[in-house]
C-alpha cells in the first residue's frame, strides 16, 4: 500500500479535508485492489469532498499515477447503468440527418461521453478518479450493471450499428467528445463490445482501473452482489469538540494558536443540538462549517445570554441548522434569552 497521507502537509489547498485513518485504509485497499470504494454517512459528513481529496493529494498521485481532474456524476432517480458511460443527441442527429444536401453521418458522431465511459476511454493514458454521487438514488439493478464495464473497461454503444463501429473510415479520435481525452484506439470483439485495453494489458496492470468513488446516503438498501465487489466505510459524524475545531481550522475558520471563544462556542453548542436536544434532523459537518462562518460575520456567540435585538440577528442563521419547523422551534429553545426587565 501506499504511504499514508494523513500528514498535514499533505491536507492540500485545492481540497481542504481531513479523512481519518479507517477511511484511508480504505480508500487505498480500493486502489491496491481496483476494486470501487462505496461511502456511507450522514449528508454532509465529507464523502463527496473525499473524491477531490484524493484526486488533489500529491501523494496519492505519484503513488497512484492519479489525474488531479475528478469526473463526477449526480444520480437520479432515472438514472441507468448507461448515462454513467455515454449520452447519445438523437434530437441533433436527427436534425442533421434531415438537412437538404447532407447525408446520414455517423451515430457515433452524436455520442457524447459520461463521466464513467471517459475514465475506460482514457484508462491508457491516465487513471482517473470518478466520483458515483448518491447511487442510492437509482433504480436497484443500476449498481450491479455498471461494474461490469468498471471491470471489463469496455462497454457497448446500444445505438450504434456493427458497420458504424467497425467502418474504416470513421477515426475515433475525430469524435467531438473524444478530441480533448487524448482516446486510446478501441478494440471489439465479435459482440461489438468496445474494450480500451486487452486482457494482457490488464492482466499485467499495465493499465490502471479507474479509482472509482461511490456514495450514498442509506436511503435504501443496495444489492449483496454489488456490495460484495466494494470496499466498504461508513463515515461517522465526528462527536468531539476537537475534531471539530480541527476541521474547522483546515477550513481556515479557527486557529488553535489565537483561540477565538466564539467558535469554540459555536461547536459546544453544535454536539448540545446534536447530542441533547431531540432534534428530527441532525446538522453534520457541512451545517457546522457554513454556520460558524455566518456567525463570525456577525460576531455574537450562542452560548451567551442574548438580548432581544441580538436573538432578532442571530435568529436566521439557525436556519442553517434547522431544517422543519419543530426542529427550528427546539433550537431557539436551547438559547439563552434575557427576560424582560433585566439589564
Amino acid at each position: 500500500m501506499a504511504a499514508s497521507a494523513n500528514k498535514k502537509a499533505n491536507i492540500t489547498d485545492e481540497a481542504k479535508y481531513l479523512p481519518d485513518e479507517g477511511l484511508q485504509a480504505a480508500l487505498e485497499v480500493a486502489m491496491d485492489m481496483e476494486i470501487p470504494l462505496f461511502l456511507t454517512g450522514e449528508p454532509g459528513t465529507g464523502k463527496t469532498m473525499l473524491a477531490y481529496w484524493v484526486a488533489q493529494n500529491k501523494e496519492y498521485q505519484d503513488n497512484y499515477s492519479l489525474d488531479p481532474d475528478v469526473l463526477r456524476f449526480n444520480v437520479k432517480t432515472t438514472s441507468i447503468a448507461k448515462d454513467l458511460l455515454y449520452r447519445y443527441d438523437a434530437i441533433r442527429h436527427f436534425r442533421d440527418s434531415h438537412k437538404e444536401g447532407n447525408e446520414l453521418l455517423n451515430i457515433l458522431n452524436y455520442i457524447h461521453f459520461e463521466a464513467l465511459g471517459q475514465s475506460i476511454i482514457t484508462a491508457r493514458e491516465k487513471r482517473r478518479v470518478v466520483l458515483i454521487d448518491e447511487i442510492d438514488k437509482a433504480p436497484r439493478d443500476l449498481p450491479n450493471d455498471l461494474l461490469y464495464e468498471f471491470e471489463k473497461l469496455g462497454f457497448r454503444i446500444d445505438e450504434a450499428t456493427a458497420l458504424e463501429i467497425e467502418d474504416e473510415n470513421f477515426d475515433w479520435n475525430e469524435m467531438p467528445s473524444l478530441k480533448r481525452l487524448k482516446a486510446a484506439k478501441p478494440i471489439f470483439d465479435e459482440q461489438h463490445f468496445i474494450q480500451f485495453a486487452t486482457k494482457e494489458e490488464q492482466k499485467s496492470k499495465k493499465i490502471k482501473k479507474p479509482v472509482l468513488i461511490l456514495t450514498s446516503n442509506s436511503e435504501k438498501n443496495l444489492p449483496d452482489a454489488f456490495l460484495r465487489r466494494c470496499a466498504f466505510y461508513h463515515i461517522p459524524f465526528p462527536e468531539d469538540e476537537d475534531k471539530l475545531l480541527k476541521i474547522l481550522e483546515i477550513k481556515g475558520l479557527y486557529n488553535s494558536k489565537k483561540e477565538t471563544q466564539l467558535t469554540k462556542d459555536a461547536v459546544d453548542f453544535f454536539l448540545g443540538l446534536r447530542q441533547k436536544a431531540g432534534l428530527r434532523k441532525k446538522p453534520a459537518t457541512a451545517e457546522l462549517i457554513a454556520w460558524v462562518e455566518l456567525l463570525q460575520s456577525i460576531g455574537i456567540s450562542p452560548k451567551k445570554e442574548l438580548s432581544d435585538l441580538e436573538l432578532k440577528k442571530l435568529r436566521p442563521s439557525l436556519t442553517l441548522l434547522g431544517k422543519n419547523k419543530e426542529d427550528l422551534d427546539r433550537i431557539i429553545g436551547q438559547l439563552k434569552v434575557k427576560k424582560q426587565g433585566t439589564a
